[in-house]
């Protein structure tokens, strides 16, 4: 009966006493309906506290972005357009933030896709290289699609090019110049498998675990900046929603890395 008390009680909100503890079954039923009340209260003060930051960030964003671009067109002398072009880099990094926490604690509450429907990774993948295109050549930077093949699943296309584009992302951030990109699908009885691999430094050995955690990130090669954190934690829910995962293999030290999608095989 406690025990039905005890989940009653977090069902309707509140914060109940956890039963008192003993050394059977149920007692250790309840220490884990326990845990589960903490992180699920926890997470819920995040996300509320996230979603109500991001909205407050927009609007000094957005002013400070408006003064920054009146100023360039008022001020010439080198210095001041130096200052100003750093405070709109910035800015739109802040932007990019904003959105993407507001992205993640949307796509956190979903509990499944609205109106999943049967997708090409190919044509997912063609639409975000077309995006690249122009970033790729300034770098010299080629993408090996040569074991790229029609793979379909079962999608929401608006994510599944997010998801995407944030691998595409950072393999082009941490490539070195005029190296290839390679991008490949691959199936089995089971698993439709999206695979981006890059010629970059790889992941550190102390960084394996915590690439995924949100606000983490590792320092870009060529600029030594950092990204906003949040792309690779997004990645994972978009994949959850999919049924699916996303993993980082790194190679040798110094081979780069491979970030796979893996989707469940669609049924004949």
């Amino acid at each position: 009966r406690g025990l039905t008390r005890y989940a009653e009680a977090i069902r309707q909100g509140q914060t109940p006493e956890p039963p008192v503890p003993g050394e059977t079954e149920l007692a250790r039923l309840a220490g884990a309906m326990e845990d589960m009340r903490q992180e699920l209260e926890g997470k819920a003060y995040v996300e509320t506290f996230v979603h109500e930051l991001t909205h407050e960030l927009k609007s000094p964003v957005s002013a400070i972005k408006g003064a920054s671009e009146i100023l360039q067109d008022q001020l010439s002398t080198p210095e001041a357009q130096h200052f100003l072009a750093n405070i709109d880099t910035e800015t739109q990094r802040i932007d990019e933030m904003v959105n993407r926490l507001l992205k993640l604690v949307s796509i956190e509450k979903q509990a499944v896709l609205d109106a999943p429907v049967d997708t090409d990774l190919q044509d997912v993948v063609q639409q975000v290289l077309r995006s690249k295109e122009t970033q790729m050549q300034r770098q010299s930077l080629r993408a090996d699609t040569t074991q790229l093949s029609a793979a379909r699943v079962r999608g929401d296309v608006f994510l599944l090019v997010q998801a995407v584009d944030n691998l595409l992302q950072n393999a082009i951030d941490f490539s070195p110049p005029a190296t290839k990109i390679q991008i490949s699908t691959d199936r089995d009885a089971t698993t439709v498998r999206l695979s981006i691999c890059d010629q970059g430094p790889g992941i550190p050995d102390y960084a394996v675990h915590k690439v995924f955690n949100r606000f983490y990130s590792l320092p870009r090669p060529a600029s030594g900046k950092k990204s906003t954190g949040l792309g690779l934690g997004f990645v994972r829910q978009i994949m959850r929603l999919h049924q699916g995962d996303v993993l980082l293999r790194p190679q040798p030290v110094g081979s780069g890395t491979c970030a796979v999608l893996s989707f469940p095989a669609k049924s004949s």
